[in-house]
Parts: structure tokens; sequence; C-alpha cells
């Protein structure tokens, strides 16, 4: 999930404690393997009224920040880690806040922020899975209809 926080928050984050979220744009690892699958999980992560269960939620609760779109691969694999794994080592990512979201995995963190221009680390990003043999889908909007694409390449992202 990408998203875009406006101003800077801090806020207390479940186990984690007081944290503050700068602006800036964001990329956030998770699975949704729950009841309703993924159109249920981004659903409840657009909602800003809901009960905080994970760590995200007290992230997009924010006023100051949206859900840009969401990238999504279909698999009956976990790989929360893997992905995670993978931004680690990328030029324009780094994880944000320690143990954010990967309470249960071995991973540093599943949010990471943007340190290129959005562009730059949305085609590093898709880049980096489609070497490891992903293939990401892109929904431009969470309640968007229409279906999805599939990316292989770098596309135009504009954020004001």
């Amino acid at each position: 999930m990408l998203l875009l926080n406006r101003a800077r928050v801090c806020i207390e984050i479940g186990g984690l404690g007081i944290k503050c979220i700068d602006p800036g744009l964001y990329g956030y690892i998770g699975s949704a393997r729950g009841y309703g699958g993924l159109r249920a999980r981004v659903s409840r992560h657009i909602r800003r009224d809901k009960e905080r269960w994970w760590h995200i939620d007290y992230i997009t609760s924010l006023e100051s920040c949206e859900i840009v779109f969401t990238l999504y691969i279909e698999t009956s694999k976990d790989l929360e880690k893997e992905l995670a794994d993978i931004l680690t080592f990328s030029q324009c990512w780094t994880g944000y806040i320690k143990g954010f979201g990967s309470s249960d995995k071995r991973s540093y963190t599943h949010l990471f922020r943007c340190v290129c221009e959005a562009e730059r680390c949305l085609s590093e990003a898709i880049m980096l899975m489609n070497i490891q043999g992903y293939y990401p889908n892109i929904c431009d909007s969470p309640s968007a209809k229409r279906r999805p694409r599939r990316s292989r390449s770098p596309f135009s992202l504009s954020i004001s």
C-alpha cells in the first residue's frame, strides 16, 4: 500500500509507543489473508473511524494520511518478510519505524519511507519485485471498480 502523509504527527502506536510520522510518501507491506480478502482489508484501511487493531490502523486513521494506491500480488505464499527484505536493500526506500507491522515476522519493519522522487521510488520497488519474479497488480484508487493492471515497467505518479 502506498500512503501519503501530509503533516508531521506524533501518535502512540500500540506497543511501539509514541512515534512521529513525518510528511512524505510511505510504503506499507501487509497481507490480506483474512475474511473478505484484499477488498475488505483495503476498505478497512480507508475508513478513519475504526478499532485500531494493526499498527497500520494508527496511520490510516490520521486525517493527514491517504492511501494513494495499492500494489498487490495474488499468491498463496506469505511474502511479507521477503518483500520487506527487498525494500530494505533498495536505494529509494528506508525502513521507518522498527517493528512496525512486523511483530509476527523477523523483519526490521514493514513501513518504509520514500527518500527519492515518488516515481523513482515506485519504479524501483516494482523493478525489485520483478527481478524476484513477482509482478504486482496496481489498484489506482482503493474504491476503483475497474480491473487492476499489471505492472512490469515504470509509470506516471502525480502527488500534489
